[in-house]
């Protein structure tokens, strides 16, 4: 028993010691080992740190000219966006004004858009690069002062109907996008550059739909009408964008009216809004 006690009481001692040894060593600082990997395979530089017997290394900016998915690189297109439509209409003063004015509110007309992959290209290391990928976007045109869209001998208008009380009257199209875009950045740190950059977006129609909805006689009826109204099946976009770090704001004017040429009123859709880039 007495040698138990005596075994645990140096146990002890030993352990304040050896703390107490612990807290006097004084803090060193970081001893950077630099190791150059072989680059011919497009394998990355690593950079090992030791401080205080702990081992920690990051990967330096990769030599790939070209990715698809690599990591911690600028990037303008690989986002999640969300903005608003507006319509430009450079011949509304022409035939039947009445009958082709696509008047929206733009407060109420959404543009988002899924864009999940991009391909970049270094051409002057991260500061000079080329983007292109694939992406999904969706534009919503509400139309404002109770004005509706219908067909007549197959050619899409737009008139203003007294009748009804419309609460919804919002068409709807959707897009598969691919995007050509040169941009500059002010650093290879992505979470820190600031860029500018422009290009195209093209697209192919996938879907188009109106929807309404409306009060007469204190009785809603809504509903919806998918296809046959005309809406152009390519779309081409000049698109812009200016951001830093993780968020870029875009703005794009179709350079292609939204419905077929003598198929519908003549309107040139923009969009505006932010971009959530995915930079990691």
């Amino acid at each position: 028993m007495k040698y138990t006690i005596i075994f645990i009481l140096s146990l002890f001692l030993y352990s304040l010691m050896a703390n107490g040894q612990e807290d006097t060593i004084p803090d060193v600082p970081d001893i950077p080992f630099q190791i150059q990997r072989d680059t011919s395979n497009n394998q990355t530089e690593t950079i090992i740190r030791i401080k205080r017997g702990k081992v920690n290394y990051r990967d330096c900016d990769s030599d790939v000219t070209i990715s698809l998915f690599e990591t911690n690189r600028n990037r303008v297109w690989q986002a999640f966006e969300f903005g608003f439509v507006g319509v430009e209409q450079p011949d509304l003063n022409g035939d039947d004004p009445d009958r082709n004015n696509f008047d929206v509110n733009t407060a109420n007309s959404i543009n988002w858009a899924i864009n999940p992959i991009e391909l970049d290209v270094r051409i002057i290391n991260e500061y000079v690069k080329f983007s292109t990928g694939f992406g999904y976007q969706a534009k919503n045109f509400s139309l404002r002062d109770n004005r509706e869209l219908y067909k007549e001998d197959g050619i899409t208008f737009v008139r203003q109907n007294d009748e009804v009380s419309l609460r919804k009257t919002r068409f709807r199209t959707g897009y598969i996008t691919i995007p050509a875009m040169l941009y500059f950045n002010t650093s290879k740190n992505a979470s820190k550059a600031f860029r500018i950059g422009g290009g195209v977006v093209g697209g192919i129609r996938i879907f188009q739909t109106y929807r309404w909805k409306y009060f007469a006689d204190d009785n809603k009826s809504k509903g919806n009408s998918n296809g046959g109204w005309n809406a152009n099946p390519f779309m081409a976009d000049a698109r812009g964008v200016v951001g830093i770090g993780p968020i870029n704001l875009y703005a794009t004017y179709s350079l292609l009216p939204l419905f077929e040429e003598n198929r519908g009123p003549e309107v040139y859709p923009y969009t505006f809004g932010i971009s959530f880039v995915n930079i990691w």
